[in-house]
């Protein structure tokens, strides 16, 4: 077994969002999980992220000014698959260290979604997720891993933001402790 801690960036992605991704809103994404490992390939985990999306004086790509607050709390069953091991198993002991895993989750967010600019509001909306990354880990030592995840991350609902938006772009930085390391 493993624990840990997530912090991070989040973006939402929308569909009045231009290319450019200066144009968006960075807000903050923290987070808690739990892992068991099945056997040194894969392993099935929960995690529990808050992924902030406020937005003042930014306009999208239509044009429009926005103010709004909104928020979703993520809970997501994922698997993790150790492809350092499953491409490389008998690497060298210094190589051993870095380990490079695609996590799949799905999941259910609970959000909320203020408009400053006008009276909506949208409290406790429930949205299905599904989303995969890319977390790349160093051990520090047999029981302490340090990781650079990014994590793309799509929700049924897009009551987040008025841009339309139901995806998250997710980059964070995650520390592990492992239970019998």
């Amino acid at each position: 077994w493993s624990i840990g801690l997530k912090g991070g960036v989040s973006t939402i992605r929308g569909i009045d969002y231009s290319a450019n991704g200066l144009d968006r809103a960075y807000n903050p994404a923290f987070g808690i999980f739990a892992e068991k490992t099945m056997n040194p390939f894969y392993g099935l985990g929960l995690e529990y992220m808050y992924q902030g999306n406020n937005a003042k004086g930014i306009n999208y790509g239509s044009g429009f000014p926005v103010d709004f607050t909104s928020s979703i709390n993520q809970i997501t069953a994922f698997t993790s698959i150790n492809l350092s091991n499953v491409l490389a198993k008998y690497r060298s002991v210094k190589c051993q260290r870095f380990n490079n895993y695609f996590v799949y989750g799905i999941g259910v967010g609970i959000g909320s979604y203020k408009n400053n600019l006008a009276s909506d509001k949208v409290d406790g909306s429930l949205s299905l997720s599904s989303s995969f990354s890319v977390n790349e880990t160093y051990n520090i030592s047999k029981s302490l891993e340090i990781g650079l995840e990014g994590k793309y991350q799509w929700n049924s609902n897009n009551e987040y933001n008025p841009a339309g938006g139901k995806d998250f772009c997710v980059l964070d930085l995650n520390l592990r402790y492992k239970l019998n390391g």
